[in-house]
C-alpha cells in the first residue's frame, strides 16, 4: 500500500501493542501528529515511527 500511494500519503506507526484508538493510547508522538493533521490538514514531511 505504501508503494501504491507514493508521496500522496505518510505512514505513522507507534511502537505500542494492542488495538487502541486515537487519543486513547498513551503515545504523545502519534497523538500529536494525528491532531496536527486533523486541525491543519498538514502531513508529516516524511514517514514517522513513534517510539514507545
Amino acid at each position: 500500500m505504501r508503494k501504491a500511494f507514493g508521496d500522496r500519503a505518510r505512514m505513522v506507526t507507534a511502537d505500542q501493542g494492542g488495538h487502541l484508538a486515537y487519543l486513547f493510547m498513551e503515545n504523545r508522538c502519534a497523538n500529536d501528529i494525528a491532531t496536527e493533521f486533523l486541525v491543519t490538514g498538514e502531513r508529516p514531511r516524511l514517514d514517522v515511527a513513534c517510539p514507545a
